[in-house]
């Protein structure tokens, strides 16, 4: 056991993963339902945005690499933050719940639209773009949550319902966790910043007008 609490990082809470794994993956099948809802002028609108994108990285226009690392590690670590904050805090913890299935939502709704406007090809330029990164950085994002949830839970039930014991050592563990996901994400954005802007340049041409 881990301090007086019992806390056990979520790696041993597979029921907890499961639970928010599967909450994400709703939240990608609702993006992608939500996409179908634009109007025809939305749609349009949407697939000129992405088809001048194309023709940009076509033409080798990406953000330089090292831009790229920056920008993309910032935005992992912004949503880590949110969810260890919310964990920390305890009564945010159903907020971990709404955030894993908003970050599911964006990548189908993306995918949807992609789908919807270019069909095969959108869906492989999806894959170019956007699977790479997200191997590494969906992961660490839901085991990050899986810790915030399962800290808020040993909180509420030693230090609320049975007051007994230190956090002190069960925080560090899920700070510890959360700062090993968040290398993690560094790996994903780094695979986001160098290998996925070929794949993208390969897939351009797909959905470039």
């Amino acid at each position: 056991m881990d301090a007086q609490i019992g806390f056990r990082p979520p790696t041993d809470r597979r029921t907890l993963l499961v639970f928010l794994a599967v909450l994400a993956a709703a939240g990608v099948a609702f993006g992608a339902l939500a996409s179908r809802t634009l109007t025809l002028d939305q749609r349009d609108n949407l697939a000129s945005d992405l088809e001048l994108y194309a023709m940009s990285a076509e033409a080798g226009q990406l953000p330089e690499a090292g831009d790229a690392l920056r920008e993309r590690l910032m935005h992992h670590a912004k949503w880590l933050l949110a969810v260890w904050l919310l964990g920390v805090t305890v009564v945010g913890a159903p907020v971990v719940l709404f955030v894993l299935f908003l970050k599911g939502m964006l990548i189908g709704f993306s995918l949807g639209v992609l789908v919807q406007t270019h069909g095969w090809k959108g869906m492989l330029f999806a894959l170019a773009a956007m699977v790479p990164g997200n191997l590494l950085a969906l992961p660490a994002l839901l085991l990050a949550g899986a810790s915030s949830v399962a800290f808020a839970l040993h909180v509420f039930r030693y230090r609320l319902l049975q007051p007994s014991g230190s956090l002190r050592e069960p925080l560090v563990v899920h700070t510890s966790f959360s700062l090993a996901m968040l290398v993690a994400c560094a790996g994903g954005a780094f695979v986001e910043a160098w290998a996925a802007p070929k794949l993208i340049v390969w897939a351009a041409p797909l959905i470039a007008s």
